[in-house]
């Protein structure tokens, strides 16, 4: 499944500002200070006359962009924040972002959010020459950078107990539930033993049915995490080698001189130039792998050499599938049932779902707001029908991902080393922030893995030092933003604060 979704008004909005940026100040009155403040102020009201004003001042590319799609944009600032201001301007100076920009004025905008109370960061660009109009906009998260250090919230002396966090949590949490911004599950464990775990939303928004701690919920590509596990077990048995070309099981994939170049590993980084795929096949039930790999009508290009740059995809992880097929003489399905689900205790985790609108399940809602500022949501439950792929797409419960925590940290699954190996990023290879089939953030010593698409807002972090785990499963998307990535942040900080941080080096930045 999509990592990211990536829409095409924010494409348009991402477009534009990397074509457009470039970070430095101007004498006299800055007019990035100026755009900051009205997008500030506009958002702040929640009033579509107020953003639809906003949004007709836009420049660039923006105004190609349908009005209805810019006031959706802008009112989904709104219902994520209830209101910002603005307390501070920072010039991006990482090379990634500023080798990307060219010619127009560019900042990261730091605000407060009204909501979580948070400082909430967002990339704004302007135009150099007058009347400055706003041209491009995105928030920081969505770039996956971290917000700056001198802007993160800093640690009270204090450290905080088990069941201090758990109440900081649960306020928060409620807080925003009851601003309907957040619908699903959330767990923190420590050691393995929750110290909060909650429900809040609908699971079912037709026949109001409350979503529940033993819903299951759309993996997404949480589900990547099975497949590099399987292919490190096969590689303790000697079945697999991460050194192996593709050719030795696929020879013709996608075709036979790639197939000599790409090696597992290139596979389990996102580092062998294959391009990011299709989540699901369009026009077909897949019943098998085979038929997730016969869906694509052309063979793949390579965009890169293997090894030598970073493109996430959902291809990459479904030719491991195949992979763990030919060298353990099972399918797919059933090495995964026996080797993983079955030893952790994972009993919820199923790979097929003929109707994910049963009440076992959480149906997936998009959330949209129409020009006169109402909201309403998009049912997505019929993308999500059918079998799950070595790329994601499994349903599982908050109770059976912290089994699975349990047993992955516990040597059932893999001997210890083996799972750090896969939890540590490999820069060598082009993948600065993820592993063997994990995110790795650095900033936080966290290892896990993201899972999005339509109706679908899923995170699980491992402090790799501490002990602790973090889980968010969201029924909930909306345009630009991850709906899990409040409460994530939240717990990371909490984390940050427990009194029982075995290593807080590895904790803080």
């Amino acid at each position: 499944m999509k990592r990211r979704r990536w829409p095409l008004v924010t494409a348009f909005i991402a477009s534009t500002l990397f074509s457009s940026v470039h970070a430095q100040s101007t004498p006299g009155a800055n007019p990035l200070e100026t755009r900051a403040k009205e997008f500030a102020r506009a958002v702040s009201t929640g009033r579509p006359e107020e953003l639809k004003h906003l949004a007709e001042t836009f420049g660039g590319y923006l105004p190609n962009i349908p009005m209805p799609a810019r006031i959706d944009t802008l009112m989904n600032f709104w219902d994520q924040s209830r209101g910002l201001t603005l307390q501070r301007l920072i010039n991006p100076t990482d090379t990634e972002t500023l080798a990307l920009l060219k010619d127009d004025l560019g900042t990261l905008a730091i605000f407060k959010n009204h909501l979580t109370g948070s400082p909430y960061a967002i990339f704004l660009a302007v135009e150099r020459e007058a009347p400055h109009r706003i041209v491009g906009f995105w928030p920081l998260d969505q770039l996956h950078k971290r917000m700056p250090e001198e802007v993160r919230p800093a640690l009270s002396g204090a450290r905080l107990s088990d069941q201090q966090i758990a109440r900081e949590l649960k306020t928060f949490a409620k807080r925003l539930a009851r601003g309907d911004v957040f619908s699903g599950v959330v767990a923190l464990a420590h050691d393995g033993v929750p110290v909060f775990e909650a429900a809040y939303g609908e699971s079912n928004k037709e026949l109001h049915i409350e979503n529940r701690l033993d819903k299951k919920f759309n993996l997404a590509s949480m589900g990547k995490m099975f497949t590099a596990i399987a292919i490190a077990q096969l590689a303790q048995g000697g079945e697999v080698s991460y050194e192996d070309p593709l050719a030795k099981f696929l020879p013709n994939f996608p075709d036979a001189e790639s197939a000599k170049k790409i090696k597992i590993k290139h596979l389990l980084s996102n580092t062998s130039g294959l391009p990011m795929g299709n989540a699901r096949p369009p026009n077909i039930t897949p019943k098998t792998v085979d038929d997730f790999l016969a869906a694509i009508s052309e063979p793949p290009r390579l965009q890169f050499g293997p090894g030598t740059g970073y493109q996430y995809s959902n291809t990459g992880f479904l030719v491991l599938g195949k992979v763990i097929e030919k060298a353990s003489g099972q399918s797919y399905y059933e090495y995964v049932a026996t080797h993983i689900l079955k030893p952790a205790g994972m009993r919820d985790t199923i790979f097929e779902v003929p109707d994910p609108t049963h009440r076992d399940f959480a149906i997936g809602y998009a959330k949209k707001f129409d020009v006169e500022g109402k909201a309403h949501f998009e049912n997505n439950a019929s993308p999500h029908r059918g079998l799950a792929g070595p790329h994601g797409g499994a349903y599982s419960t908050i109770a059976d991902l912290l089994r699975f925590d349990r047993a992955l940290r516990g040597g059932k699954l893999l001997p210890p080393q083996t799972v750090q190996m896969l939890m540590t990023a490999k820069p060598e290879l082009g993948a600065i922030a993820y592993g063997y089939g994990f995110d790795v953030n650095e900033t936080y010593g966290t290892a896990g893995h993201a899972g999005g698409f339509q109706g679908i807002s899923n995170d699980i972090n491992f402090f790799m030092q501490s002990g602790w785990t973090a889980i968010v499963l969201s029924n909930y998307t909306v345009n630009l933003f991850e709906t899990s990535a409040p409460l994530m942040v939240k717990m990371r900080e909490l984390v940050e604060a427990s009194a029982s941080a075995k290593d807080e080096s590895r904790l803080l930045p």
